[in-house]
């Protein structure tokens, strides 16, 4: 029975693609690229709301009216809240 080295192919060679990915990826979520894209409002007229304000207009159903409507925003791990009037 011959004994196996840990280092030869295997998890031993894809770890260079692995560390280049992880870089990539900490790059593309960094503050720094969130500052560089800045939320955008869905159109001029929106102004910003609070996630609060955002909930408590969800929960008695007035996401909708005749005056204006709240817009969420954003990916999952970064939301954005709007009132925008109608």
């Amino acid at each position: 029975m011959t004994r196996r080295n840990c280092m030869s192919g295997g998890l031993a060679a894809g770890w260079p693609l692995g560390v280049i990915g992880g870089v990539l990826i900490a790059s593309w979520c960094s503050p720094v690229n969130a500052a560089a894209n800045p939320a955008q409002p869905p159109n001029d007229q929106c102004r910003p709301a609070t996630k609060l304000e955002y909930n408590s207009a969800k929960q008695q159903y007035l996401l909708r009216n005749g005056v204006g409507a709240y817009v969420r925003t954003g990916h999952l791990w970064r939301r954005y809240y709007w009132y925008c009037p109608l």
